[in-house]
């Protein structure tokens, strides 16, 4: 996470390995903020980088599912939702790990003098309403997706099986993240706290840098950093400039 003045850019990195002996495709369903916005996305498999463009979405799930069927590495980022997306990556080798890198964009938020960062990190189950379409084979097929999910294609929500993956209630060893962040706010600040982890902060030049406690902590909830500036007599600026 790098915050400068009002803006958080985050770079979520996400390795999936495929432990079988069989050539493999993931999906992946993954949590984001309201208001985020992806800004690029990268796929390193090896020492090869594939870098990601922006699409219409049934032009980028065509251009997807044709390297898909011809063998090819690939991977494709969804917006299901504002705040739920979905990541697919085809042809994983036997033995093989794969680093996905999103990069969004996300404002930060400021309450009575105190700035605020929320980055999700887990899904909660969503409410499916609706008639099941199971027997209704013809609208089933003219939804264009695999039904994965715990959930059912409805009349209500006809993508309930895409955005229902499975989930697990004890991760063990997996499913955990490293988390480090660098605050340049253009202000001295009092303190920095999270409501959610145990961090440790402190002071490095011109910006204040953030971690975890602990090497690495289970994605099992929200991210939350709050920090408050020290308290001035007189109305203090902060004044940001760009070199592109």
């Amino acid at each position: 996470l790098d915050v400068t003045a009002m803006t958080a850019r985050v770079s979520l990195r996400q390795r999936f390995t495929n432990p079988s002996k069989q050539w493999m495709n993931a999906r992946y369903v993954f949590p984001m903020p309201e208001m985020a916005a992806v800004h690029a996305m990268t796929l390193n498999i090896g020492e090869r980088i594939i870098r990601g463009v922006v699409q219409e979405r049934r032009a980028a799930k065509k251009t997807y599912e044709k390297a898909k069927a011809s063998g090819k590495q690939a991977a494709l980022v969804q917006s299901e939702r504002q705040n739920l997306f979905t990541l697919s990556a085809a042809n994983i080798a036997p033995g093989q790990t794969v680093e996905v890198e999103l990069i969004y964009l996300q404002p930060v938020e400021y309450r009575q003098g105190e700035f605020m960062f929320r980055m999700p990190t887990t899904l909660t189950p969503r409410f499916i309403p609706g008639m099941s379409l199971v027997d209704d084979a013809d609208r089933i097929k003219s939804l264009g997706h695999d039904s994965y999910g715990w959930g059912q294609d409805t009349d209500q929500v006809p993508d309930g099986s895409r955005i229902s993956p499975p989930q697990v209630s004890d991760v063990g060893d997996s499913h955990n993240i490293v988390f480090n962040a660098s605050l340049d706010v253009g202000l001295e600040l009092q303190s920095v706290i999270s409501p959610s982890h145990a961090i440790n902060w402190q002071y490095d030049s011109s910006r204040y840098l953030v971690s975890f406690k602990q090497s690495k902590e289970k994605m099992d909830r929200d991210i939350v950093l709050r920090w408050r500036p020290v308290p001035l007599q007189q109305p203090h600026s902060a004044f940001f400039t760009e070199q592109i």
